[in-house]
């Protein structure tokens, strides 16, 4: 194989790429043979096709493979030998392809820069405990408890306190659609059912039989900062009142595996501790990408950031529909957040970066089990079967940042275990 690296402007690539005949002559052979193993034509036994015949009849389907297979087996291996790694997928310019003689192809793209490597193994963490409190732990338990109480109708008319109220809600996005919408039929008990504290408040004191229209502010970002305007129409049809069984031993096992009410609290406690370490240790990592990136100054492929841009809007985009908000609403929400997206995708794209150089000197890799617990794990997250989680993946193209993912991940935790305390 020869090959030659010809420089472009903006850092991009040309490689261009001869394959020797004989390797073009027994590529044409091997795709021809698994056609021959599946081709039928009338008056010949699958399979006992002559070759000179299937040259004829496909020979564009042919030609197709073999070109694939050429590119594929021999463009990684040119790139490998030169240290070029694609921010994109290469553009192929493949040549006139004939049996017997070298085969000519190019492939342009951008260049992923060299990264110099600094001081990655300087991060200090300062130890802390994890510590679960009693109140927490009782806290946790009385949610527990509240979900085995059965309601009873009440004769009360006036819904607060720690009566609970038989409701139907309408919601929409605007004033327009609330009268559009499907209502829902819920049972509400201050302070530990399902609605926020902020529409408890515009509720409480609402008489049997009465109707409330009102607006409500609800979050879209994770600051809280930025906010949409929700619209509601609540009847109150009904009162209840909550029965609570005894929390002892045997309520206890109707939660789970568990022998007691003792060993269902030391599963809270283990959970709630769990909990805390998971966010201790996020705080840890966004703290460790931030040393990263003032340790290394890099300039982030265009392609690259384009490719993060992709990934955070189509996951913006996702939490947003999520929420309720309409296809234009989204639209218009993107558009506003475009700055900070940008922003936002570049230090994603320098992160990334800086991870891989990292693992690759460290050789950290993502394994196929790792991919798997990830597609689960996202799964789980939006309550979808993993088949269709990953086939979502693979249709968008993003089978590879799911992979470089996994890889940030694990070289995260890779340098966090080698961090020395501050």
């Amino acid at each position: 194989m020869k090959f030659e690296v010809e420089e472009l402007e903006n850092n991009r690539k040309k490689v261009s790429i001869e394959v020797p005949s004989e390797v073009v002559t027994s590529t044409f052979n091997r795709v021809l043979r698994g056609l021959q193993e599946n081709v039928e034509l009338k008056g010949f036994r699958k399979g006992k096709v002559p070759l000179d015949l299937l040259r004829t009849q496909y020979q564009a389907d042919a030609h197709k493979h073999v070109i694939q297979e050429l590119v594929q087996g021999n463009l990684p291996q040119a790139l490998k030998d030169n240290g070029l790694k694609p921010a994109e997928n290469p553009k192929i310019e493949p040549g006139t392809l004939l049996d017997g003689f070298p085969f000519k192809f190019s492939a342009t793209f951008e260049n992923i820069p060299k990264i110099d490597l600094k001081n990655y193994l300087g991060f200090k963490i300062k130890p802390e405990s994890v510590e679960v409190k009693e109140q927490e732990v009782k806290e946790q338990l009385d949610r527990l408890h509240s979900s085995l109480g059965h309601f009873h109708d009440h004769d009360g008319d006036i819904f607060e306190g720690k009566i609970a109220g038989e409701f139907e809600f309408f919601t929409a996005d605007s004033p327009e659609k609330l009268a559009e919408s499907k209502g829902e039929k819920l049972i509400h008990e201050m302070g530990v059912g399902p609605l926020v504290e902020s529409i408890e408040e515009k509720i409480r004191g609402i008489k049997k039989g009465e109707s409330r229209e009102f607006s409500n502010e609800v979050p879209t970002s994770e600051d809280g900062k930025e906010k949409k305007t929700f619209y509601y129409k609540v009847t109150l049809h009904g009162l209840k009142t909550k029965h609570l069984p005894l929390l002892d031993d045997e309520s206890a096992k109707r939660f789970g595996n568990f022998k007691n009410l003792n060993d269902l609290s030391e599963k809270i406690t283990e959970e709630l501790k769990a909990q805390k370490q998971q966010v201790q240790n996020d705080t840890h990592r966004q703290n460790l990408v931030e040393f990263l990136i003032k340790e290394h100054e890099i300039k982030v492929p265009e392609s690259m950031k384009a490719r993060w841009m992709q990934t955070i809007v189509y996951n913006y985009a996702t939490e947003l529909g999520k929420m309720g908000f309409s296809k234009e609403d989204i639209e218009v929400k993107l558009k506003e957040q475009g700055d900070s997206i940008l922003t936002a995708a570049e230090s994603q794209a320098k992160t990334s970066l800086i991870l891989d150089a990292i693992g690759e000197k460290e050789n950290i890799q993502a394994s196929e089990e790792d991919f798997r617990k990830e597609i689960v794990r996202m799964a789980v997250e939006q309550r979808r079967n993993p088949k269709e989680v990953f086939e979502e993946i693979q249709n968008r193209g993003m089978v590879g940042a799911v992979v470089e993912k996994i890889q940030e991940v694990k070289t995260l935790d890779w340098l966090l275990g080698k961090a020395t305390e501050a």
